[in-house]
């Protein structure tokens, strides 16, 4: 059980969010730092970020990928992944985005479709999505999934060029263009918030990955899994959205080593 953040960054850390215990099921008080809030495939020399999607129809696929209606199926039961790290495993150190001006998840971030600066417009969005507000779709566009929609799991996705992660024994610091930082804590199982957005969240170790997944109230699930590749030169992670089960958006991001690590 975790009742504090391990405080190795210097920041002070003060309660913010109620995380579950693990092993009971019931909700914890637990603190945050106040200045925040499988498949790997061999990597390939001049390798670029895989993305299921392209560019140019992100917003669209976003909008689509939300699927009809709010929830036929049960939704999802998360359990937290492992919370020790295998041995000599680190995603310690600075990280670039490789092809940081074609990367889709930036691109999504200067729309205002991802990310805490998103939550306004996610949640305005979501709504019509849901039936629970004045639909902002054209008429045209009413008898399909319009672009103009979005789920409220998408505020808690973040990116940035310039990447660094602090890595504990007890968990992972990821901070973001210096702006953004997020905190996890191995094998957790918590609430988290974003304003009004609140989420389920675990996250752990699955193998030689460091594995994140964030579930919105209305059952869409955002997965983050973080791995080293060139003999750790390489980060790759791989983030996708889902619902009902059925991947709908799904992208791979390649940040390479500018720390002096060998």
């Amino acid at each position: 059980m975790v009742d504090r953040l391990p405080n190795h960054m210097g920041l002070a850390a003060e309660p913010a969010f109620v995380y579950f215990d693990a092993l009971t099921g019931t909700p914890k008080q637990g603190f945050r730092d106040k200045n925040t809030m499988n498949t790997t495939r061999p990597y390939r020399r001049n390798d670029r970020p895989r993305h299921v999607v392209s560019t140019g129809s992100l917003a669209l696929l976003l909008g689509l990928a939300m699927l009809a209606g709010c929830a036929s199926a049960p939704k999802p039961q998360l359990s937290p992944p492992g919370s020790l790290p295998p041995e000599d495993t680190s995603l310690d150190g600075r990280w670039q985005l490789r092809d940081a001006r074609e990367d889709p998840l930036r691109e999504l971030t200067h729309q205002g479709f991802i990310g805490t600066g998103s939550a306004q417009q996610v949640i305005r969005l979501s709504r019509a999505r849901n039936g629970r507000g004045q639909a902002v779709a054209p008429a045209r566009e009413s008898s399909r999934r319009s672009r103009h929609q979005a789920a409220l799991v998408q505020v808690f996705l973040e990116t940035g060029a310039d990447v660094k992660i602090t890595q504990t024994e007890d968990g992972l610091f990821i901070s973001f263009d210096r702006s953004i930082v997020e905190e996890y804590i191995f094998g957790e199982h918590r609430a988290a918030s974003v304003g009004p957005v609140i989420a389920e969240r675990v996250s752990g170790w699955e193998g030689a990955a460091y594995r994140v997944e964030t579930l919105d109230e209305d059952g869409v699930l955002l997965t983050e899994r973080w791995y080293l590749d060139a003999g750790g030169q390489v980060l790759q992670r791989d983030v996708a959205i889902s619902e009902d089960a059925d991947v709908q958006f799904a992208v791979t991001q390649v940040f390479d080593r500018v720390d002096s690590r060998r």
